[in-house]
């Protein structure tokens, strides 16, 4: 769910659970991209923002503003 919207994920089994995630000021959860892993719980993964190396290019959320970062 997203502000508290549910997510149509057509290969998410129907009685997956995943518990309340609560991250820390400099923590990001990052999702997978791969829906057929075969273990839902690892499907996505709290990382801390001093292990993220990389450049934001493309933001997908907040909607209102969705596109490329210069």
């Amino acid at each position: 769910m997203i502000n508290p919207c549910a997510i149509a994920l057509s290969k998410v089994p129907l009685n997956f659970k995943q518990a309340r995630i609560t991250l820390g000021a400099d923590e990001y959860y990052v999702i997978g991209n791969n829906p057929d892993y075969p273990n839902l719980e690892t499907f996505g993964a709290i990382v801390p923002r001093k292990t993220i190396q990389g450049q934001l290019i493309l933001r997908f959320y907040p909607f209102d503003r969705i596109g490329f970062i210069h």
